[in-house]
Formats: structure tokens, C-alpha cells, sequence
């Protein structure tokens, strides 16, 4: 096992193995039995030793086998010998004078000893744990279980085994003694140790704060309990001492350099410096050495502390400029900041010069905009009026002029039922002046017909019903099928059939089959003859939408008009079926493309007609065709055409025609026009430009002398606006609904 001190034998060295060799080898030689009893008796004794395996008779493998044999079991029972806790059990022996019990026996000693002494070690620590400073616990305990143990053992073996088991003990006690004495001591020094203890601290600390006399009379007192104390050699209380004074040199220096570094970074490194150049007499070089190194990691600390603390106060500050950047910009955005605002965040330093400029400018561009939107609402406030120029349903600009225009004049009409809010958009937009439906209620008809309840549907088809009515032009920002579904779910609706009914017979008619429709077609032909396409066309220019101008008679209609319609109308009849439907919803196709024009040659119908694809809303047919015919003069004039002006005037002599190859501007994607030329002897000529070339041409209200003319009486009426706006507020200048 071993402890302390010199080596302790095993039980099996202190034993040794005399006895077992010895019954092995117990007997009178075989040349003595010779010597006594003749050959005969030699040959006896060997017959008998082999007998009980004590000679091998000439086979050295069969006593091979028989150690190997015996070592095996006694290794077995061995360890059987000894309970699962490591407590032995008993030796047990065969005591034989054979190979196999000789080698059995040596075996079984020379295991169970083994597993004795590890038992013994094992023992003594876990003594050593539960009575570290108690000896007497430890060897009572200790001689007990050597009693016990021993017991198990051959008798003429137990007083070696006392023996050592007793020098184990010993050797093993030592340390419990030790730690027995030490706890003696300190129960005595108790005081004094904590005494030393505080008394240290308190030096340390007056050291590292520069109180020289405070620290003094700590030592004192330190002193005077380190030589109070008989737990220590006068040795051990000499290290102590020169423990004290160098810790109290160490904690002198690092106060220095804390007082030093309070006044920043480069007093610290000051203060190392001349600590590294000075002489401490009484310090060792090591000490200074390692002490140099410890300061300079210290101020390497506080940098990096000084830095850390300022990057958390700049993120700090710049978080929270950031939340006062994003409250400030939200307002502004609001509307509720304004250039004085701006102007004292940046005086105040939270605007940089780049964000400054950027919300000026915002602020600046928003004005823009608030003054262009109050220039359109007054424009179109002067068109609804009659006071300003008509809107152009062909220009986006107009549009969405119109749109602001409503959604603030809609504001008003909070509370009314939707049908109301309809009726009085629709009647804005069918004013003269104005000429242009509302977006929302485009979206509204559109999306009732497409996917609404067959309430809505058959309310959608009502409201087609008005705006035909009011202004059947206010028709054209519809698609063509939902103006057939809008017109068949309005006839059926009107004789009083339920909704659900309405929307049924709509739905089906159009998705007719092909037999139906060729059955349809030869109804349409019998219909045709009885009620001619031309008559109907003739009556329903009488005062509706192909002619709603008082130019004295109507103009005839002509046949390729009459063919146009009776083809549509027949296309429409082949859907549904419905005579009347079918008439109406072919009108509203035709009046998207023919019109009437007096630009020349008369009044009469023509398809693509300038005065409606390029007058301006709500004027006057003959006013509209007035300002053109002045504009194509000056046109062909401006153009250096090649024609002879002393035939007669231009504005007696010109016509214009579609274009006969179908052109239309490339930008607006509306008709272009041919202009004809009467010569003297009432032949026409197209005009040619200075190249030689046909002059295509169309009419621009914007470019045209008379809007050129009406250009101050709008800028006044805008200023006038704007002032009415000053005096009344945003929206002031918009009229009530008609």
C-alpha cells in the first residue's frame, strides 16, 4: 500500500512462501530411498510420487497443463473469497502433496493476500476521509477491522499479517495526526488569524488610498498578532513579514496609478514611466517587473473601458436622435411642421446640413403640390361655373383634376344615402363644363356588373340609365360589355321583373348558342325591314345624343352610318335576342366613333368627327368647329403649304376628312384628318406641305388662337380662386352639387 515515510511490504512479502515450497519438496531424495531399500524401493517411490503427481512421468506438458489448471481455479475462488464490498470471506486451502494442489494453494495465498491489500488501502483512505483530523476514530475503527481480517487467515500466518497490518496503520496515521494538531492550533489561534485577516485588508486598502498613517497603525496591529501566534515557526512568521511589506509596496504603487489615471489616460502612462525609470531600493526587480506589466495592462484597460463607455453613450445618443428624427419626419409628413420648425432643429444641432436641405426641399415640393392641386380644383371650379375653360375628357391631367375635385366636394355629402352620392357626382359631370365621369364611380359600375349582388347589378344598370340621360358621352370611359350587360339588365329590370330574375336572363342571353344566334340573325333581318336602321338613327338625332345642338335641321344620316349601326345592332340582337336592347347598346357603340361636324362643307355626320373627338366639353358645336376652322387656317398658313390663296378664302374653300389610310396620333392614339382644298372651277385637291407631301392634320385646343385668347380671363379666374381660398379655406371654392 504505502504512506508517508519508507516503502510498507505486502502481505505477501512479509509472508513470504516457505511453507508451500517446502510440502512441495518434503521428502527423502530418490538416491537415498535406493541407498536404503536396493532398486526395488526406487522404483516404488516413484511409481507412488507419480501416482499423487508429484513426479511427471516423462510427459512435461501434463504438468504444464495441471499448474495452468490449478492457477486458473485458484484465481476463481479467490476472488470468491471476498464478498461484492471487499470483505474477505476465509483462505481456504487444499493442503495435497500434488502438482495441482501445490499450485493451487500458492496460487489461492498469493491471490486472496493481493486482494487483501488492495482492500487494506482502500480502507485506510476512506478512513482518512471520514476522520481526517480525529486519530483515535481512525484507529479504532482501524484495529477493528484488522482484527477481522486477520481472522480469515491460516493461523500460521496471522502474526506476520498483524505485524503488518500494524506498520500500515502507522504510516497511514501520520497525516490524521497531523491535521489533529493543526486544528488544535488553529482553535487556539482563532482570533488572532481573523485579527491578521482584517488587520491586512485594512492596510491594504489605506496603501492603495494613500493614508500612510492609516496603514501604519494596521501593520501594528498585524504585527502584534503574527508574533501572538503558536501555530507558526519563528520561520514561517519571517515569510509572513515579508509577505506583508511587499503586498503593502504593491498596493502603494497601484493607488499611485489609480489616483493618476482619474486624471485620464496619459497621466496614467506618465505615472508608469517614471515608475519604470525610478529605484526602488527595497523592491525585488521581479516584483517591479511583474508590477510594470500589470499597470500598463491596467491602462490598457481603461482605454478600452473609455472607449466602450463612449461608443454606448454615442449609440445611446444617436438611438435616441433617432426617435426624435423619426417622431420629427412623421410630422412633417403630417403636415404639422413647417420651415421655422426645420430651421430651429438644425440651429439646435439635431438636423445635420443634408437632412436640413432634404425636409426643405419636401416641404418645398409639397407646396408645389399643394398649390398645383388647388390650381386644378380651381379650374375645374371655373369650368363647373361656366367661368373657365371646358375640361378635356381625353387628357389623364383633366381626370384626375376631376377626381380631387369630387373627393373634396364629396366631403360635404357625408351621411347621404350611396344612391345620392351617385346622382349628384353624375349630375357634376354631365355639367357642360365638365364633361367627365369620377373615377369612383366608373369603379363602382364596373365592379357591380362584373361581380356585385343582382341588386347592384340591376342599381349599376340604373345608373348607366342617368348618365345616359345627363350626358351620354359620360358613357365612352365604359367598356362595350359592360355596356350591353348594363342595358339588357336594365330593360328586363324596368318591367318589373325581380333582380335575380334580371341577372339571370342578362347572363344567359349572353352566352347564347351559335344555333340561336343564326336563328336570331333571320329575326334581325324581318325586324330590319319592318323598323329601318336609318329611322330609328333619324328619330334618335332628333334632340339625343348623336345631335343634342339647335343648328337649325338635322343633318341627314348618311348610308355608312345606317350600315354601321344595322350591323352592330344585328351583332347585339344575336346575343340576347332583345330588339330594344340591342338598338341602344348598338347606339352607344356608334356614338363613341360618329359625331356631327360643320369644320367645313356644311353641317353633317362623320365618322370620327373632330368636334368630338377633339372639342372641348360643353362648348357649343358651332363654336367648337369655329376655333378649329380658325386653328387649320393658321395651320396650313404656319406650314408654307403649296396652295394659291388668291382663289378665294381658305375658310370657304376647305374640308377635312378622315384620314383615308385610318392614321391616328401616335401619341394620343386619336383620328387623324386629310384636308381637302376646293380650287376655283370645285375640284378638290388634298393640301400639300412645303415638301410636297398630303398634310395630315388635327385640331389642339391648347395651340388654337382662341384658347390663347381665353388664356388671361383663366389665369384671373385661378387668382381669384386662390383668394377665395385665403378668405374661406381649403375647399371653398367648390360649388354645391346641382
Amino acid at each position: 500500500m504505502g504512506f508517508r515515510g519508507s516503502r510498507v511490504p505486502t502481505f505477501a512479502e512479509a509472508l513470504g512462501t516457505s511453507s508451500i515450497s517446502s510440502a512441495i519438496t518434503s521428502g527423502p531424495s530418490l538416491a537415498a530411498v535406493g541407498g536404503a531399500g536396493g532398486k526395488g524401493a526406487v522404483g516404488l517411490t516413484v511409481l507412488d510420487r507419480v501416482a499423487k503427481g508429484m513426479i511427471v512421468t516423462g510427459l512435461e506438458t501434463q504438468a504444464d497443463l495441471a499448474r495452468k489448471e490449478a492457477n486458473d481455479q485458484a484465481t476463481k475462488d479467490a476472488e470468491a473469497a471476498f464478498t461484492p464490498d471487499g470483505n474477505p470471506k476465509g483462505l481456504t486451502l487444499r493442503g495435497d502433496g500434488t502438482i495441482y494442489g501445490q499450485t493451487y494453494d500458492k496460487a489461492m495465498v498469493m491471490g486472496y493476500l493481493a486482494r487483501l491489500d488492495l482492500g487494506t488501502d482502500k480502507f485506510a483512505n476512506e478512513l482518512s476521509l471520514a476522520h481526517p483530523d480525529d486519530p483515535i476514530s481512525w484507529k479504532n475503527k482501524w484495529d477493528q477491522r484488522g482484527r477481522e481480517w486477520i481472522a480469515t487467515l491460516p493461523p500460521d500466518m496471522q502474526a506476520d499479517a498483524r505485524l503488518s497490518w500494524e506498520q500500515r496503520g502507522f504510516k497511514a496515521l501520520i497525516p490524521v495526526n497531523f491535521e489533529a494538531h493543526k486544528k488544535v492550533l488553529e482553535e487556539a489561534n482563532a482570533t488572532l488569524i481573523e485579527s491578521m485577516d482584517k488587520t491586512e485588508t485594512d492596510a491594504a486598502n489605506a496603501f492603495r488610498l494613500g493614508r500612510t498613517a492609516d496603514a501604519g497603525e494596521a501593520r501594528v496591529k498585524w504585527v502584534q498578532a503574527l508574533n501572538a501566534r503558536t501555530d507558526l515557526s519563528p520561520q514561517q512568521k519571517e515569510k509572513l513579514k515579508l509577505g506583508f511589506e511587499e503586498e503593502g509596496q504593491k498596493q502603494t504603487v497601484l493607488g499611485g496609478l489609480d489616483r493618476a489615471l482619474k486624471k485620464g489616460v496619459s497621466a496614467g502612462d506618465q505615472y508608469l514611466k517614471t515608475f519604470l525609470a525610478g529605484e526602488q531600493s527595497d523592491m525585488h526587480p521581479d516584483t517591479k517587473e511583474k508590477l510594470g506589466r500589470f499597470m500598463a495592462a491596467s491602462i490598457q484597460d481603461r482605454m478600452q473601458e473609455i472607449e466602450r463607455g463612449q461608443r454606448e453613450a454615442e449609440k445611446a445618443a444617436e438611438q435616441k436622435r433617432a426617435r426624435w428624427f423619426s417622431d420629427f419626419e412623421i410630422s412633417l409628413h403630417r403636415g404639422e411642421k413647417a420651415y421655422s420648425d426645420i430651421e430651429a432643429a438644425y440651429q439646435g444641432g439635431n438636423l445635420k446640413p443634408h437632412e436640413r436641405t432634404a425636409f426643405v426641399t419636401y416641404l418645398d415640393k409639397r407646396r408645389e403640390k399643394e398649390a398645383e392641386a388647388l390650381s386644378e380644383l380651381a379650374r375645374v371650379n371655373a369650368a363647373f361655373t361656366g367661368e373657365g375653360l371646358p375640361l378635356d375628357p381625353k387628357s389623364d391631367k383633366d381626370r384626375k383634376a376631376v377626381d380631387s375635385y369630387f373627393s373634396a366636394a364629396s366631403q360635404s355629402w357625408q351621411g347621404l344615402a350611396p344612391n345620392e352620392v351617385r346622382a349628384r357626382a353624375i349630375r357634376y359631370a354631365a355639367q357642360p363644363g365638365i364633361g367627365i365621369l369620377p373615377s369612383p364611380v366608373k369603379a363602382e359600375i364596373r365592379g357591380w356588373l362584373r361581380a356585385g349582388t343582382p341588386e347592384q347589378k340591376v342599381e349599376a344598370a340604373n345608373t348607366l340609365a342617368e348618365i345616359r340621360a345627363n350626358n351620354p358621352q359620360l358613357l365612352n370611359d365604359l367598356a362595350e360589355e359592360d355596356l350591353a350587360m348594363g342595358n339588357l339588365i336594365g330593360d328586363y329590370a324596368t318591367s318589373g321583373i325581380r333582380p335575380e330574375e334580371a341577372v339571370r336572363l342578362a347572363e344567359e342571353g349572353l352566352r347564347v348558342p351559335k344555333a340561336d344566334r343564326e336563328a336570331r340573325a333571320g329575326q334581325y333581318v324581318d325586324l330590319a325591314k319592318k323598323y329601318p336602321p336609318a329611322d330609328y338613327l333619324t328619330k334618335e338625332a332628333n334632340g339625343s345624343w348623336l345631335y343634342r345642338h339647335t343648328l337649325g335641321s338635322n343633318p341627314q344620316v348618311p348610308p355608312e352610318m345606317a350600315r354601321e349601326f344595322d350591323g352592330l345592332a344585328k351583332t347585339e340582337f344575336q346575343r340576347h335576342g332583345n330588339w330594344d336592347v340591342a338598338r341602344k347598346t348598338a347606339a352607344d357603340s356608334l356614338q363613341r366613333v360618329w359625331g356631327v361636324s360643320s369644320l367645313g362643307g356644311g353641317t353633317k355626320w362623320m365618322r370620327g368627327a373632330p368636334e368630338s373627338f377633339y372639342g372641348v366639353p360643353g362648348m357649343d358645336l358651332s363654336d367648337n368647329a369655329k376655333w378649329m376652322r380658325e386653328q387649320l387656317t393658321a395651320d396650313m398658313v404656319a406650314s408654307g403649304g403649296l396652295f394659291d390663296p388668291s382663289e378665294g378664302p381658305l375658310e370657304s374653300r376647305v374640308l377635312v376628312v378622315p384620314d383615308p389610310y385610318g392614321r391616328t396620333d401616335r401619341t394620343t392614339g386619336l383620328p387623324l384628318y386629310s384636308v381637302m382644298l376646293k380650287s376655283a372651277d370645285g375640284v378638290l385637291n388634298p393640301v400639300l406641305d412645303a415638301k410636297g407631301k398630303p398634310m395630315p392634320w388635327h385640331p389642339d385646343w391648347n395651340s388654337s388662337p382662341e384658347a390663347k385668347r381665353r388664356k388671361g380671363d383663366l389665369t384671373k379666374a385661378v387668382d381669384d380662386a386662390r383668394a377665395k381660398r385665403n378668405d374661406r379655406g381649403s375647399f371653398s371654392m367648390i360649388g354645391e352639387a346641382p
